[in-house]
């Protein structure tokens, strides 16, 4: 049972429907479907509107591709999914995975400049070899937090299992036997390291960091957004008291909430579209 205020309750009252693009990642359920539809066993796929994708045999790293694949091929499923509804020349990929989302924006806005920031060190393999030689987006290797701490430990949460997915960050030195340290970035210096002074897109993706971002003067990076940010916010209910901080923020920063969209079925993982009164 979820317990949320009636403030809560109203901010997602207009999630109808499941968005058919946000029924992949980081869930347990998703890889049996993932087999029966997406049994690849290669290192690559093809998508017929971003091109050849170095993946992870085994992995949902092609599950996600094919709901690029389905949201670029369905106008509805286009305006549920994390893709821009302006027209940007920058846009930030926070939580960059092995580039989809990236590639995505470069096929929808191929003037763009794009940087995609990811953490997990395997990750950020693929997200540098899916970047068509850079010609596609920049990819930056980093946890992006909402303090000024230097480096962080990223990590699978489930050691051992074949959903590489997605990862988590924490500050404590050998968090898991599989914990990489990584260096540590704010949102202003993720921008200050592209040489922007705005950004007219963000999408931030991060499993649960994205309430750390707003942790400390977050109107430090919310200000250098010209135009849009879309976020997945997890876990609502568990971090019923950061979530509405981070909704708070938000609106205080002069963003309205124009879109949620609710995540894998459930009533606690939301994507949301915010747009610049």
């Amino acid at each position: 049972m979820l317990f949320r205020s009636k403030a809560q309750t109203d901010f997602i009252s207009n999630v109808t429907r499941l968005s058919p693009y946000n029924r992949c990642a980081g869930c347990d359920w998703v890889l049996p479907l993932f087999n029966k539809r997406y049994q690849v066993m290669s290192t690559t796929v093809t998508s017929p509107f971003m091109g050849v994708f170095n993946v992870r045999p085994g992995t949902t790293d092609a599950y996600a591709i094919g709901m690029i694949d389905e949201s670029l091929g369905d106008e509805q499923q286009l305006l549920e999914s994390p893709m821009p509804t302006c027209s940007p020349r920058r846009i930030l990929d926070i939580g960059g995975f092995i580039g989809t989302t990236a590639r995505a924006f470069n096929h929808l806005h191929p003037n763009a400049e794009i940087v995609a920031v990811e953490a997990h060190d395997q990750t950020f393999e693929l997200l540098c070899s899916n970047s068509l030689n850079g010609s596609a987006y920049k990819a930056i290797h980093a946890g992006v937090v909402g303090r000024e701490v230097g480096s962080v430990w990223s990590a699978s949460p489930k050691p051992g299992q074949n959903d590489v997915n997605y990862t988590s960050l924490t500050p404590v030195e050998g968090a898991g036997a599989n914990a990489v340290e990584v260096k540590a970035l704010r949102m202003q210096d993720v921008l200050d390291l592209a040489n922007w002074e705005t950004v007219d897109f963000v999408k931030i993706d991060i499993e649960g960091g994205e309430y750390d971002l707003f942790a400390e003067n977050p109107a430090a990076w919310l200000n250098r957004i010209n135009n849009e940010i879309h976020i997945e916010f997890h876990k609502t209910d568990e971090f019923n008291a950061e979530w509405a901080h981070a909704v708070a923020q938000l609106t205080s920063a002069g963003f309205v909430c124009t879109q949620t969209v609710k995540l894998y079925g459930l009533d606690n993982y939301i994507g949301t579209r915010w747009l610049r009164q």
